[in-house]
């Protein structure tokens, strides 16, 4: 930029010359323009925090110096030496600065070397980061032996009722738990003698790895992932073991488990209640086999009590079926011991959940660096707990697809922004608006509904929110208020089909043979109608001044957006087609079933070998690369307290209130506690894994309960996942991209600030699909 007067001036005013590149600090690597007024000096600004939009060149224009501090960048000498170039002309007079001259010696005195005793203070002062790091080190090398990788396959036992699994337990364990993964049933066959020769077969490991693209076994990060990634390692195991089938035997079988002594250590009295030569000294419990669906069974037992204290404590897992006693199969078997940290790992986990969302709250540091807190905070707890995942684990509980589908689509709108054409969709939608705020939020408060349909929520949000920062930025307004209205719309409007939230893709993968497409659409979709204009009532009525009334001084705005235009038709008509088949993939999503993200990241490979093809640094800069590693320390965050237990207590504690209710109102209790309960934790934690591990409960739920349909069950787990990630600033999805848009603009918007709207707006959204759900199936 170049001062418009040559004087020296308190608040000098600035003019742009040459808008490419925006950043928090740095020098601007771009060729020098040609100077309008050669009297005055190059200069490069130190950006505070601005109102600039993106790449937007126009944004320059409102440029505030209250807010920036401006030092010389090149001297007059030094612009002496660079090629001058005609104004009309489009190319550059020097190559990149690469160097800033030092200032004057007045400006910028030269650099005191500090007194010894100012350095001894901080070298002594700051030896708490040694202490801290030093200590951590220590305990890795205490606890080297939890980090030991455990071969692959080394979890996979062959169990029958004659060689049972036994783990020998020290003392009297104050905690134990165990983890069961079976294979599905299905994949057991038998040759024409009744002899298992090959175990799944290759055959068997084609329909499984087929069956999880249906999503009977689901590969998201999480719980499921694990489980597939637990069959895997046991192929090996199940393909090697023989087993002899019996005739006979309707059920499937299960395995038992259950802490024992033998029961030749035990009073002779007590061997009435043996089972293979073991007394129980717990409740046992069973896992079951599933058909078509690989089985992952949770057991835990707590104050184990020795018959017998010379004698040790065994966890045995043995095989029960009525078909054959000889049978064994397969099992992914972990036991662990714990002591009285066991009994308290799930509220630890609560804790620092909760100190995570203080963190970002109080927004003393960013966001990002409080995910990543969180995220070493429970793998430390988990190494506490004996259950320290390995490294490739712990990366893979990262969701990639949320991921890949944010550079993708990120790149995609960098480039669609910089043809004018959100430029030209504001001059459209303030057209149709007719000079009314209230109409403007209603348009653009439906328009972000009805394609987050179609479209996932923060594919929508990528696509609307620069348009309504354009819109805002041309009326002089505050964008920030519809902003997260137009998110949380997107999280309402994405609940009305299966493939418009991540929620009812994974219900929709899951039940597919009980739930089809046009059954989210018909059962869902009704709700979502009721549901979005009390939305955007409730956003109105809390921004009254913001997003009602008329628009002042009207004509001299649409005076001034008719005069936009598509600056760069080129760019457009390759960002254009490549956006409109990246969205026509998506919409075909029930048809090849392949993950968003998969198109989103083809569409802007295509588009950035075609535009810049050598310039590989200017896509990059179009990706908010902390909001994906926010997303990253997060999506651990959450995963680690999946593995110690936290949201399998939720839900437990869900099917308790539900079972407790009278049977005649079991329904109307199952529906509301859903909804309710749903709504809440999805707004604190991740709703994907949540999702992920309510199915089997609501499963178990109708398998038990023939007054309460799967189906209806379904809906209100889609209801509450869905319109609870509203809540809060990290409840969604679409909720941190959003915000990252509009911080990269220069609008802030903080954790307080969304809960102001987003717990009203959630609140209101909840009832009506409570009430509509209520209306339809309990009346």
């Amino acid at each position: 930029a170049q001062l418009q007067s040559s004087s020296r001036v308190s608040q000098p005013s600035f003019r742009a010359l040459d808008v490419s590149h925006f950043c928090v600090t740095c020098h601007f690597d771009t060729k020098l323009a040609m100077r309008p007024n050669p009297d005055n000096q190059f200069i490069a600004v130190r950006l505070a925090r601005t109102s600039l939009a993106g790449d937007d060149p126009s944004a320059a224009d409102n440029f505030d110096p209250e807010t920036a501090k401006a030092t010389t960048l090149l001297s007059d000498d030094t612009l002496a030496h660079q090629p001058e170039t005609s104004a009309t002309s489009s190319g550059s007079t020097s190559d990149n600065v690469n160097q800033v001259p030092s200032l004057d010696k007045e400006s910028n005195p030269p650099m005191i070397p500090a007194e010894p005793r100012i350095r001894n203070h901080h070298l002594l002062v700051n030896l708490w980061i040694v202490a801290v790091m030093g200590g951590i080190l220590a305990i890795i090398c205490v606890g080297k032996q939890r980090f030991e990788e455990p071969e692959p396959g080394e979890a996979w036992h062959a169990v029958s009722r004659q060689q049972p699994f036994l783990q020998s337990l020290e003392g009297s364990p104050p905690y134990v738990q165990a983890v069961v993964v079976l294979p599905p049933w299905e994949y057991i066959e038998k040759g024409p003698d009744g002899t298992l020769v090959e175990g799944p077969g290759q055959g068997a490991r084609h329909r499984l790895l087929r069956n999880r693209r249906r999503g009977l076994m689901s590969t998201r990060a999480g719980a499921a992932g694990r489980l597939s990634r637990r069959l895997h390692q046991g192929m090996p195991l199940m393909t090697s073991l023989r087993r002899q089938l019996s005739s006979g035997g309707g059920d499937l079988p299960l395995i038992r488990f259950f802490i024992g002594q033998p029961t030749m250590s035990v009073a002779s009295t007590l061997h009435q209640s043996a089972r293979q030569g073991w007394v129980p000294i717990s409740d046992d419990s069973e896992c079951r086999f599933d058909s078509v669906r690989a089985s992952e069974c949770f057991f835990e037992v707590r104050d184990v009590v020795r018959l017998n204290d010379s004698a040790p404590a065994v966890a045995v897992l043995m095989l029960e079926w009525a078909g054959g006693a000889s049978l064994a199969v397969p099992a992914y078997i972990e036991v662990t011991q714990m002591g009285q940290f066991g009994k308290v790992k799930e509220w630890i986990a609560l804790i620092i959940v909760a100190l995570t969302l203080l963190g970002i709250a109080v927004e003393k540091v960013h966001r990002m660096w409080v995910a990543f807190i969180a995220a070493f905070a429970m793998t430390g707890l988990l190494l506490l707990a004996d259950l320290s995942p390995p490294l490739a684990e712990v990366v893979s509980w990262i969701d990639y697809g949320t991921m890949g589908l944010l550079v993708g689509m990120m790149m995609i709108v960098g480039q669609l922004q910089l043809t004018g054409f959100f430029e030209v969709i504001c001059a459209a939608c303030l057209r149709l608006s007719g000079g009314s705020m209230s109409g403007l939020t209603v348009l653009l408060g439906v328009m972000t509904a009805f394609i987050s349909a179609w479209l996932d929520n923060v594919t929508t949000m990528l696509l609307m929110a620069p348009m309504t920062m354009a819109v805002f930025k041309v009326l002089g307004r505050n964008p920030v208020p519809l902003l997260m209205a137009q998110a949380m719309l997107s999280n309402v409007g994405g609940t009305a089909t299966m493939i418009g939230d991540p929620p009812n893709i994974i219900i929709g993968n899951a039940l597919r043979q009980e739930l089809g497409f046009m059954d989210f659409l018909i059962h869902l979709a009704p709700g979502i109608i009721l549901a979005v204009p009390f939305s955007i009532g409730t956003a109105m009525l809390l921004y009254r001044k913001e997003l009602t009334g008329r628009l002042d001084a009207f004509e001299q705005v649409m005076s001034k957006v008719e005069r936009y235009s598509i600056r760069d038709w080129q760019l457009m008509a390759r960002s254009g087609y490549v956006t409109l088949l990246v969205v026509v993939g998506f919409l075909l999503h029930p048809v090849h079933h392949l993950n968003p993200a998969w198109i989103a990241l083809l569409g802007a490979t295509v588009l950035t070998v075609v535009v810049e093809p050598h310039n590989a640094h200017i896509p990059i800069h179009m990706v908010e690369w902390d909001m994906l590693l926010f997303f990253a320390g997060m999506f651990i965050m959450v995963e680690g307290a999946v593995e110690l237990g936290l949201i399998r207590r939720i839900s437990q504690l869900l099917t308790l209130l539900i079972n407790t209710a009278p049977p005649e109102s079991q329904k109307i209790a199952a529906i509301q506690v859903i909804i309710w309960f749903s709504a809440l934790f999805s707004a604190v934690l991740d709703n994907i894994p949540y999702t992920i591990t309510m199915l089997p409960v609501i499963e178990d739920l109708a398998a038990g309960n023939a007054a309460l349909p799967l189906s209806q069950l379904a809906w209100a787990l889609a209801f509450g996942a869905c319109l609870g990630g509203n809540g809060t600033l990290i409840g969604a999805s679409a909720n941190i991209v959003t915000a990252g848009l509009a911080n990269r603009a220069g609008h802030h918007i903080g954790f307080v600030s969304w809960l102001r709207a987003g717990v009203p707006i959630t609140i209101v959204s909840t009832a009506v699909a409570n009430v509509y759900m209520l209306l339809r199936y309990c009346t």
